[in-house]
């Protein structure tokens, strides 16, 4: 007697089996990680540095050469590509399977340090980030003013990169919060042309003023009876006001404050992103994920979380203007619909060609578990 014939002897040991592996399936099924796009590319870290006023040719020489060197020497890289722009260099380092972006993004900052040196003064620190598939945002917030409140967009995004940010980044699974869109306020000193003439000056020279006393740098170590302290000037202004009252050095020896030179008072910062969410403009925020993290899993918590956090920030109107949810029940839908169609074809075709009732059957609850 073989092993199938003890087995069709025992029925309900075949019913068992058939049933732990039917819920076997069910809770693998709703337990599963779901991303609309799986992480299958190799690891790729990529260091910008901005070098302001230099053109292409100079960045290319001078910081993105230096850097692809460096760089290309580290254990596991596959292959450095490079792009040099006016201003701008970006070196991207691709690495083999196998290696964790984590990782691989920790090397290359352990190696930039070491060409530091070697790249010219003035150019800004290099920026390092990991280009993974959980780049891509699970889901964009549209922020607004509140119904009742009229809130500029430059005051709407000074409280979506500070405290909404920060309510955000507590939802499990959420790794990054990036606003973008609206304005971002700053001093705005707007000079009068013969009031600097009158007093032999130029704009130049009122910037280094603004520059030198808007400072805060350590002044040294101070020991009294037996205690030390430590000294800082901090002459850092804090809105218009203080900007006002910087004095500025005139050619004959006296001083005149920037507040007699112009109009000093709240501005906004040259438009870099614009953003329009449902129709009229609006503040963006994108939600990422972490490396590791499962993109529905996390769409439902921040779905749960969103009205806590509208409640918390009354004078703001939050609204989903974009999610991965869709697409990805969009596809388990039509995974779904494609495996009800493959079997009641099976059976269709198995009734017409056949005729046999019972091999139809058994062909219907068979199919399923082959899935």
């Amino acid at each position: 007697m073989n092993f199938i014939e003890r087995m069709l002897r025992h029925p309900y040991v075949i019913l068992s089996i058939t049933l732990v592996t039917v819920l076997a399936g069910i809770i693998a099924y709703n337990t599963l990680p779901m991303n609309l796009f799986p992480d299958t590319n190799r690891p790729v870290v990529s260091v910008v540095t901005q070098w302001p006023g230099a053109a292409a040719n100079d960045v290319a020489t001078d910081v993105t050469h230096p850097i692809e060197v460096r760089l290309s020497a580290i254990d596991g890289v596959r292959r450095v590509t490079s792009t040099s722009r006016d201003q701008v260099s970006a070196v991207q380092v691709e690495f083999e399977y196998g290696n964790d972006i984590d990782e691989a993004a920790t090397k290359v900052a352990t190696e930039l340090p070491r060409v530091r040196g070697m790249l010219p003064q003035g150019i800004r620190e290099p920026l390092i980030f990991r280009i993974t598939d959980a780049a891509r945002p699970l889901m964009v917030l549209a922020v607004t003013s509140g119904e009742g409140y009229d809130l500029q967009l430059s005051q709407i995004r000074r409280i979506a990169e500070n405290p909404l940010r920060d309510a955000l980044l507590n939802i499990p699974g959420v790794a990054e919060a990036e606003v973008f869109g609206g304005d971002v306020r700053q001093v705005a000193v707007d000079l009068d042309r013969n009031k600097l003439e009158a007093h032999g000056l130029s704009i130049g020279q009122v910037a280094l003023a603004l520059k030198n006393s808007n400072i805060s740098t350590p002044a040294g170590l101070v020991y009294r009876h037996g205690n030390r302290y430590l000294l800082t000037t901090q002459t850092l202004a804090h809105g218009p006001e203080d900007l006002a009252q910087i004095l500025v050095p005139l050619p004959k020896g006296d001083y005149v404050r920037v507040g007699d030179l112009g109009d000093v008072h709240w501005g906004k910062a040259d438009k870099t992103s614009l953003y329009r969410g449902n129709g009229k403009s609006a503040v963006a925020v994108s939600l990422l994920r972490g490396e590791k993290g499962h993109a529905r899993e996390i769409i439902a918590n921040i779905t749960k979380h969103l009205p806590e956090i509208q409640k918390e920030f009354p004078m703001l109107h939050i609204e989903q203007a974009d999610t991965q949810g869709r697409l990805i029940d969009l596809t388990v839908e039509n995974m779904l619909g494609a495996l009800r169609d493959a079997v009641i074809m099976t059976i269709v075709v198995i009734l017409l060609f056949l005729g046999n009732t019972r091999a139809a059957f058994i062909t219907a609850l068979s199919l399923p578990f082959t899935y």
